[in-house]
């Protein structure tokens, strides 16, 4: 379940950076993971 777990914060850290956000490695945008 680790793949899942980084695809999850991938996804929140290109969100982050698309928004002009800081950058925060290994948390979840809002804690909450998405489905693939």
């Amino acid at each position: 379940m680790n793949a899942v777990r980084q695809i999850t914060v991938a996804r929140g850290v290109s969100a982050k950076v698309s928004h002009g956000s800081p950058i925060a490695l290994g948390s979840p945008p809002h804690g909450t993971p998405q489905p693939i």
